[in-house]
């Protein structure tokens, strides 16, 4: 048996696995983690739903998940770390999108010092044939867009950086 404490987006999860079963906050669920054709790359199922998503591992144990045009950051902590104290917030992670992979920006949708709402689009890429979408993950300003249409990035290249709206 695993346990894990996930921390996304300041919520707090507790995830157990026993072989094939898993737990979420202490009830069963039906999810899988299928590994695609490139590293990092998973096809995440939960009951008859299904969604495309890149992992990438950062640093202490911080992971950046992007799925549906959106990055998030996770932390995760096995139960033996996390017995005596809360995770950390990282929530100013989440305030720069980076590529996830290697790829070529296709457009930006957004300027230096627009305001911008939740799930509003930021840049489009392309990587593997495949478009991907940023949106911003909250309501805020675009402090600066990092990148031009047609330029070439590096997995891991800064595309927007946002302040959140006071």
């Amino acid at each position: 048996m695993s346990l894990y404490s996930v921390q996304i987006s300041g919520r707090q999860y507790q995830v157990e696995i026993r072989g094939e079963q898993v737990r979420l906050n202490g009830q069963q669920v039906n999810i899988g983690l299928l590994p695609l054709d490139h590293p990092g790359l998973f096809c995440f199922t939960h009951g008859n739903h299904q969604r495309d998503m890149y992992l990438y591992h950062q640093h202490n144990g911080t992971y950046a998940i992007t799925t549906e045009g959106r990055q998030l950051v996770a932390e995760v902590q096995t139960d033996n770390e996390n017995n005596s104290e809360q995770a950390v917030d990282r929530s100013t992670d989440e305030d720069k999108l980076h590529a996830p992979m290697p790829g070529v920006v296709l457009k930006v949708h957004a300027a230096d010092g627009e305001m911008v709402g939740v799930g509003q689009l930021l840049v489009t890429l392309e990587s593997m044939k495949m478009q991907m979408e940023f949106r911003s993950p909250f309501e805020g300003k675009v402090a600066q867009v990092a990148v031009q249409p047609g330029q070439k990035v590096e997995k891991d290249t800064l595309l927007v950086s946002l302040e959140r709206a006071a």
